[in-house]
């Protein structure tokens, strides 16, 4: 009976590191974390003013940014699949603006989880992402 108990015991130590151990991978995954939007009133004030503390990031998929012949001014294309290789590349107490095709920022803001959940403490979302910067009719470049 009493060997009985323990190995019961021993089951639920385990069984509740495993439970841990998921958790924190989510966590660690971006699960849960939602990044602050920036609208693009915001976002062209800041670039107006020239904020060397801001990076702009054009998360678009690679066959959205394909087929654009522009992009939002001043930005850089970073692969929204390669979040750990090109992450390394940023400081994480800089501020961070990601754009994608999406109105509703899927892309962007599932690339801001990444970021955030590697460190990145200033990671914004364009609110309405690319189509609502063009529609507005604000700053772009060829790409």
């Amino acid at each position: 009976m009493r060997i009985r108990k323990k190995k019961t015991a021993v089951a639920l130590v385990l069984i509740f590191l495993f439970a841990a151990v998921l958790c924190k991978l989510a966590l660690a995954m971006g699960k849960g974390v939602e990044a602050p939007r920036m609208t693009k009133e915001e976002l062209k004030a800041s670039l107006l003013l020239g904020n060397p503390d801001l990076t702009v990031l054009d998360v678009r998929t690679s066959g959205e940014w394909g087929v654009s012949k522009e992009k939002i001014q001043g930005a850089i294309r970073e692969d929204p699949e390669n979040v750990k290789t090109w992450s390394n590349h940023y400081s994480k107490h800089k501020t961070l603006v990601l754009y994608c095709s999406s109105v509703n920022e899927k892309k962007s803001a599932w690339t801001a989880r990444q970021l955030i959940a590697r460190g990145f403490i200033r990671v914004y979302v364009l609110k309405e992402g690319w189509k609502g910067w063009k529609k507005a009719g604000f700053p772009v470049e060829p790409k």
